[in-house]
């Protein structure tokens, strides 16, 4: 098996895409070089106009003329190739392509490998080689060529350093030897280095080829988790929503000791779960970039007392000590998002930290302010600090016991520090604790005014408010409907677009607030419901209720400028929405 067999790649699983990257790459130097191939060959003509006959000056700007007419002609076809024909599943056509440029490479050799008979006859020994020396580096140029294809190179290379070596032979240098072989010396030497060269492409090409194809898979397996989570997150939701508002239902009726603990207990277990959704639409929510930060000159005391107020109590549950310092500092940061991360943070901490303390410090240097959360747990080995914000890591859940999460936290946290530009940076050994920094931009003058809290509005009353719900899960409609008819609010209800038209017709007058799921039976959409609505009403306030967490569904439905709650919804969470939007 010959250097350019082996290194063919013709088993690899990559092979299609393998033998048209060698392609595309020749190609985009093949044209090129026949154009100056041809201004020089027309250029040595010139030279010699003036000592060789005009036959022979005919002959080889004819000869010329016949080449360069012909890889215009190959080439220009090559380039009207119609796309199905020219798709990386049909290789029938770089094959042809291939035996083409044998062709050219053949007529290109002979024509060059005509100058010693057509241009040094009688020329003097400096004269042949330094013709010669011309053409090896004419020959050394293409390193595409002898790169993707060393056959088409060698092709091209033969028949003029044999014409070379044929005339060299005919002429006396006293009995030196190294004139005599430096043309088949030349060309052994550019053989060789053409299939070092072509060893060095391949490899190259199948590398890149390798490295793309890897980065596809990811992608599409990252699409493929994304997908599934979100259809999991809605197909969980529903039953979860229905859940929720009985519970509600319930807890406002009398009811023993007993039964009033062991209701406590099912809305605890409810409560967890919609924890682990919300962090699974929180991932959604961020992967469809459906968050933009609003990046402000805040007091970052306010968002630290805030988490210390917020973790206070779970920390003397645990005996630990919780220090939070809460200097009057101002920095560019969205109070929001930030707060979150440190929750998370500093939940964490908590979670992982049996003895000893919890601490967030606070460092200034230069422009910058460090929000750093320290604790005295176990540490994260060296091997591991890769890993932990990564997507579902845990590295103490081995077993994925529910009570733990479900790894998403640092994820979450490692999504919002790079949206608002964050350093982020870990600290941290096995039995020694942890440290995880961030780097704000320090703010060197405060706000204009100071925002402080509003009073919370008085609760409107929903009393006689005409809401219709709109939704494919019977158990939802009946669950948030009974929740609603205990405010006394007007229900009706609809499963879909037909069940929608025939409520609208029997409704005495325009809902006040129409509530309706985003994807219902039958592939339609909340987009649907609204455009419905739109023919029959005016003025309707819209709330948006779905279990959809997909990115591009969370995408959409932020652009379309209603309220959305996201399934499961607490009665709380209902009402204060429907206050609002009344």
């Amino acid at each position: 098996m010959n250097l350019v067999q082996k290194f063919s790649y013709k088993n690899h699983p990559l092979v299609t895409r393998i033998q048209w990257e060698r392609h595309h790459l020749f190609t985009q130097e093949v044209g090129p070089r026949m154009v100056a191939s041809a201004i020089v060959a027309a250029v040595l003509g010139l030279l010699f106009v003036d000592r060789v006959s005009r036959g022979e000056l005919l002959l080889w700007f004819g000869g010329t003329l016949f080449v360069a007419l012909n890889s215009w002609y190959l080439l220009r076809r090559s380039g009207q190739v119609a796309a199905p024909q020219s798709s990386s599943r049909n290789l029938d056509y770089v094959n042809r392509w291939h035996w083409k440029n044998l062709y050219l490479a053949l007529i290109w050799g002979i024509l060059w490998g005509a100058v010693p008979f057509i241009f040094l006859q009688g020329a003097s020994d400096i004269q042949v080689l330094s013709v010669l020396m011309l053409v090896v580096v004419m020959c050394s140029i293409p390193s595409v060529t002898m790169g993707c294809y060393p056959d088409i190179y060698i092709t091209f290379l033969t028949p003029v350093f044999f014409s070379f070596t044929f005339r060299i032979l005919a002429i006396d240098f006293g009995g030196e030897w190294l004139p005599v072989v430096i043309a088949p010396l030349t060309w052994c030497l550019l053989v060789v280095f053409s299939l070092m060269v072509h060893r060095t492409y391949m490899e190259s090409i199948v590398l890149r080829l390798e490295y793309h194809d890897a980065q596809d898979k990811a992608i599409r397996a990252d699409d493929a988790k994304t997908r599934f989570l979100a259809a999991a997150s809605h197909d969980l939701r529903q039953p979860l929503q229905a859940a929720s508002l009985y519970l509600s239902a319930v807890d406002q009726h009398e009811m023993n000791d007993k039964n009033r603990d062991l209701l406590q207990r099912m809305r605890s277990s409810i409560d967890s779960t919609n924890s682990l959704l919300s962090q699974l639409l929180d991932v959604s929510t961020l992967d469809a970039q459906a968050i933009q930060p609003d990046i402000q000159v805040a007091n970052l005391s306010l968002v630290l007392k805030g988490v210390q107020n917020a973790f206070a109590p779970l920390a003397r549950q645990k005996n630990l000590r919780l220090t939070v310092a809460t200097p009057d500092i101002y920095a560019l940061f969205d109070p929001v998002l930030l707060a979150q991360v440190i929750r998370n943070l500093v939940g964490n901490s908590i979670k992982y930290t049996e003895k000893g303390s919890v601490s967030i410090e606070i460092d200034v240097r230069s422009d910058w302010v460090y929000v750093n959360i320290r604790d005295t747990g176990r540490g994260i080995a060296q091997q591991y600090h890769g890993r932990i914000f990564d997507d579902f890591y845990q590295l103490e859940n081995p077993g994925r016991q529910s009570a733990k999460g479900v790894g998403l936290g640092l994820a979450i946290v490692k999504r919002l520090c790079h949206l608002q530009n964050i350093p982020l940076t870990l600290e941290s050994a096995e039995g020694k604790g942890t440290c995880i920094s961030l780097r704000l931009p320090l703010s060197a003058a405060p706000p204009q005014a100071e925002v402080t809290p509003l009073a919370a509005d008085v609760e409107k009353s929903l009393a006689g408010v005409c809401v219709l719900l709109v939704d494919d899960d019977q158990g939802v409609l009946d669950a948030m409907s009974g929740i609603m008819v205990s405010w006394d609010m007007d229900v009706w209800t609809a499963s879909g677009m037909q069940e929608l038209n025939d409520t609208l017709a029997s409704m005495p007058a325009c809902p006040d607030v129409i509530i309706t799921d985003d994807r219902l039976g039958g592939g339609e959409r909340s987009s649907d419901v609204l455009a419905r609505l739109q023919q029959a009403c005016q003025d309707v306030a819209v709330v948006v209720v779905t279990g959809n967490t997909a990115p591009e569904d969370v995408r959409r439905l932020k652009e379309q400028g209603y309220p959305v709650l996201h399934k499961p919804v607490s009665a709380e969470e209902l009402q204060t929405v429907l206050q609002g939007v009344r």
